[in-house]
């Protein structure tokens, strides 16, 4: 069902990760399922929940977001022993869009990368809640809503996934987590966005 995976395997090979586990980090960020992963390597979902420990394990990540952006952007685990600060280390290399959402202005301010997947003009600011979501699509905007009001349910590292881009367009899906969030719903969060597919016309 996917092709075999090379562009960026020999990057991975510095995190420690077998042959196996390095195709499960690739697969899952082209955005194969775990039913699909588990297909590809001939295993049952049961043992692949089983791999994905380890991936966890050996790269010191708190979930499987967290290890596919790990994977993807080379981290080694002799950086640093704390996952978060590897994440947040992580988000200064390519491909990782980082933005600031602040509930009480309802306003988000993105950086150069994110500016260029939600479309928006390099620049431009700090961006309306109104005009921020125009540029995103979601099946479940209440759960996206919740995810930028620190709902219970949606604590730091939950990912969730978005298409963003021109409104009606929406030709990258990304996947978000929160990576810093305050003690309340009014806090500032830090959020961390990685792509996992982009659409054609």
């Amino acid at each position: 069902m996917y092709p075999l995976v090379s562009a960026n395997e020999h990057q991975e090979e510095t995190t420690g990760l077998d042959a196996r586990e390095r195709r499960i980090v690739a697969l899952a960020r082209q955005g194969a399922t775990d039913r699909e992963i588990a297909d590809d390597l001939d295993l049952s979902v049961a043992a692949l929940r089983t791999c994905w420990l380890r991936v966890r394990g050996k790269l010191g990540a708190v979930n499987r977001t967290h290890a596919i952006a790990l994977a993807t952007h080379d981290a080694s685990p002799a950086e640093t022993s704390n996952p978060r600060q590897r994440l947040v280390d992580a988000l200064t290399r390519d491909r990782v869009a980082t933005w600031v959402w602040q509930p009480r202005s309802r306003q988000a301010l993105l950086d150069e990368t994110g500016s260029r997947l939600f479309a928006f003009s390099v620049g431009d600011g700090l961006i309306p809640q109104d005009r921020l979501l125009a540029h995103i699509w979601t099946p479940d905007r209440a759960r996206f809503e919740r995810f930028l009001c620190q709902g219970p349910d949606l604590r730091p590292m939950t990912p969730i996934e978005l298409r963003v881009g021109i409104p009606g367009e929406y030709h990258t899906l990304l996947r978000t987590v929160n990576v810093v969030s305050g003690p309340s719903p009014e806090s500032t969060l830090l959020l961390a966005s990685t792509t996992i597919h982009t659409f054609s016309n």
